[in-house]
């Protein structure tokens, strides 16, 4: 055997693995995205009702002045964290508005 024969016949064998690899990971592709859809159908209606229930609970939360304060008080002392020690300071300040 040749050296030019050898090296048609390492093209052939890589040219079937390529073709068997292709192969593999189309059929690999189309059972993932047949899983996904499959996954989601069965999910669909139960996380449909899960947000159904969060934005239901949502419209009904109402937030309170008071609520308001503290969240603000909150965020203003994350915000300047030198004010943790004046963080009743600014509580009592909200409160008092």
């Amino acid at each position: 055997m040749t050296k030019q024969d050898e090296v048609k016949i390492r093209k052939m064998i890589q040219g079937q693995i390529d073709k068997a690899l292709k192969s593999e990971r189309k059929l690999r592709a189309s059972e993932i995205k047949t899983e996904i859809s499959v996954t989601w159908k069965k999910h669909e209606k139960e996380i449909k009702t899960f947000m159904k229930k969060e934005l239901d609970k949502l419209d009904k939360e109402k937030m309170s002045k008071e609520d308001i304060k503290t969240i603000i008080g909150k965020a203003f002392i994350r915000q300047y964290r030198f004010m943790w020690e004046k963080g009743k300071f600014v509580t009592s300040y909200l409160n008092d508005i």
